[in-house]
């Protein structure tokens, strides 16, 4: 072994050395001449060059990283990594790293809801349509895989209600748990209308004068945030319903058909 490795130090040795005259260095089995445009050209039918492999926390730590270093991440989430920034303000980056959907899911089935003003219910959305990351949602809650900017979107469409006076409005409101515990929150809107399409409406055209019919929706809410988020911090999606909801006289519907959705999706 220790003569093998002798050989190929030598071998090194010459061959950076003819690599400093002519500018180029060429690592190859069959003697081709390397590329005048590479620095260093590695030609192989059976073998592949290895980059250092580290965890996020060892290639957090190292000290003033050269622009453009590159590493493999092994951990979080695994790939390659490159400096996009200064040796004093990082800015570590995933190779071809962009826009990707973390999460999206819907209703399995109806989910109704006898509501108290104020009170927030957990969302219940539980048919997981992404693959990716499926096993970040669980209970309600998405746990991130990794640091970076997400936009978390959610629609909750109310199918149909039962109430006394006024028809109660239903909106999101997502919680973040940090990996400290701290709490932090994010609110959606909500509205009460009946003017909204869902599920398999008729599209009719009626005569000219006349008004059509309105598609049977009691209201709907929405929530559109764009946030920072660490890897391991958790994302709840809750419900809360409005002041004229008492519980006892207002049951709301909402349906399955897709309309109500939570969407998240990494930006960077």
């Amino acid at each position: 072994m220790k003569l093998v490795t002798f050989c190929l130090a030598i071998g090194l040795t010459l061959g950076l050395t003819s690599g400093l005259r002519a500018q180029s260095v060429g690592i190859n089995t069959d003697g081709t001449t390397p590329d005048a445009s590479a620095l260093l050209d590695v030609k192989s039918t059976s073998q592949g060059v290895l980059v250092p492999r580290m965890t996020k926390a060892q290639r957090d730590a190292i000290a003033s990283p050269a622009n453009a270093l590159v590493i493999f991440q092994t951990d979080n989430t695994a790939g390659f990594y490159y400096n996009a920034g200064t040796a004093v303000a990082k800015d570590w980056k995933m190779v071809g790293a962009g826009v990707s959907q973390m999460l999206y899911v819907t209703l399995a089935a109806d989910h109704v809801l006898n509501m108290w003003a104020y009170k927030i219910y957990p969302s219940q959305l539980n048919t997981t349509v992404s693959v990716v990351n499926a096993a970040n949602w669980s209970d309600n809650t998405f746990t991130v895989p990794s640091d970076g900017l997400y936009q978390v979107n959610a629609m909750i469409i109310m199918t149909s209600a039962i109430y006394s006076s006024s028809i109660p409005a239903v909106s999101p409101e997502l919680q973040v748990v940090g990996t400290d515990n701290s709490k932090r929150y994010y609110y959606g809107t909500a509205a009460q209308s009946n003017a909204l399409f869902y599920g398999d409406q008729v599209d009719t055209t009626p005569a000219n004068g006349t008004p059509g019919s309105l598609p049977s929706s009691f209201g709907r809410g929405t929530l559109n945030h764009v946030m920072p988020l660490k890897a391991g911090e958790k994302v709840k999606l809750f419900l809360r319903s409005s002041n004229s909801a008492n519980g006892v006289n207002n049951t709301v519907t909402l349906g399955k058909d897709g309309g109500s959705y939570l969407s998240i999706v990494k930006l960077n």
